[in-house]
C-alpha cells in the first residue's frame, strides 16, 4: 500500500486515492506528514526535526486509514445511487420512446403502412421495463431498440 498524509490538509492518499478535510484521532503534535510505501516510510515534522523512517505504521496512521475507508465507502455508495437513477432514466426514456408501438392503429392491418414486427418491440420493451423498475447498480450495455418494420 501506499499512503500520504498530509496534516495541515487532513488529506489521507491511500494508493492514489485522495480524500480531504477527513478526521481522525491521535497524530502527535508536530507531525506534518508522512510517507508510506508497502512497507517502509517516514514522517515529516514542521518544526525543523529530521524525519523519521518508519518500518511499522503508527496507530495514528492507522486511524487517517479507517477514515480514509470510511470516505471511500460513501463515495461508492453514492456513485452507485447515481447509477442507479442514471439507469432508471434511461430506461425510462427506452420506454417512452418506443411508446407509440402500443397504439393498436399501428399494428391495425387494415391500415396501410401497418407495423410489421410488433412483437419485437414487445420483447424488447419487456427487457427494458424490467430494468427500469429495479434498475442495475452497475453500468449498463444497453440494447437499441429494433428497427420498425412497416407494411407497403
Amino acid at each position: 500500500m501506499k499512503l500520504t498524509i498530509i496534516i495541515p490538509d487532513n488529506a489521507v492518499y491511500k494508493d492514489g486515492v485522495v480524500y480531504f478535510n477527513i478526521q481522525w484521532d491521535g497524530t502527535p503534535e508536530k507531525v506534518r506528514a508522512l510517507q508510506w510505501n508497502d512497507t517502509s516510510g517516514w514522517i515529516e515534522f514542521d518544526d525543523g526535526s529530521p524525519n523519521e523512517n518508519i518500518y511499522e505504521l503508527p496507530d495514528w496512521a492507522n486511524n487517517s486509514i479507517t477514515a480514509w475507508d470510511v470516505e471511500n465507502n460513501n463515495f461508492i455508495q453514492n456513485q452507485s445511487k447515481i447509477t442507479v437513477i442514471q439507469n432508471k432514466a434511461i430506461a425510462q426514456g427506452f420506454l417512452f420512446s418506443t411508446d407509440w408501438v402500443e397504439i393498436p392503429s399501428v399494428t391495425d392491418i387494415s391500415n396501410n403502412p401497418h407495423l410489421l414486427n410488433k412483437e419485437e418491440f414487445l420483447t424488447y420493451r419487456a427487457k427494458i421495463r424490467v430494468l427500469a423498475v429495479t434498475p442495475p447498480i452497475n453500468e449498463v450495455n444497453w440494447e437499441q431498440p429494433p428497427s420498425a418494420q412497416w407494411s407497403s
